[in-house]
């Protein structure tokens, strides 16, 4: 079975009996770009921290970001950079961000930890106030900044959720079980929802 961010399905000639896991990835990129989009009034500069190359979830995110983005002609993208899942180069590619475009107005991050990295520059700079950020899942220190209004919002994905199924499914697979209406599905698709900051501090409290 597979599991996880993105998955090759018997049509794309995989042999998995199963997967469990989020394929909406493109979707969730959309959909926080256009809360950012409607936060900065669908005009201004903006740019994006695109995670690791060939992570399909994070190509997928971004490729829904830079489409919603191409929707709105007031709207330019300045720059995108693969920060590789890493709190310290996020953190470096936004203070670049900050120097190059004073006229910044919101910046994209497409994983766990870019969120952060970015929420630390913003505040570093004393940006907090004029910058949208908008980000994934559920990192501590980025509900944190969510709850303190450094970061707009965040698309949370149940990783609880998708290890536990994952291990169920696997557990139905193992005893010899076929997917089926009375065992398990060949897909489960897990949900990400949209948290924002008047929420961050029930999502604290239940995951911390």
């Amino acid at each position: 079975m597979t599991f996880s961010s993105s998955d090759a399905t018997k049509e794309d000639g995989c042999k998995r009996i199963a997967y469990v896991g989020n394929t909406h990835n493109y979707e969730d990129g959309a959909d926080l770009a256009e809360i950012l989009a409607e936060k900065i009034d669908y005009k201004g500069q903006v740019a994006a921290l695109a995670g690791t190359i060939g992570a399909p979830c994070h190509e997928d995110r971004i490729a829904g970001f830079e489409d919603v983005m191409e929707k709105y002609p007031d709207i330019e993208v300045v720059e995108i950079q693969n920060d590789n899942d890493s709190v310290e180069n996020a953190l470096t590619f936004t203070e670049g961000f900050l120097q190059k475009y004073p006229d910044l107005k919101g910046i994209f991050c497409n994983n766990m930890s870019n969120p952060i990295g970015a929420a630390q520059a913003v505040v570093d700079a004393g940006r907090e106030k004029d910058i949208v950020l908008v980000g994934m899942d559920h990192d501590k220190r980025a509900l944190e900044y969510l709850r303190d209004g450094v970061i707009q919002a965040l698309g949370v994905q149940d990783c609880f959720k998708m290890g536990f199924d994952t291990i169920q499914v696997a557990i139905m697979i193992a005893d010899g079980k076929e997917p089926g209406n009375d065992t398990y599905p060949e897909q489960t698709e897990e949900q990400t929802t949209i948290v924002y900051p008047e929420e961050a501090q029930e999502y604290l409290d239940k995951l911390y």
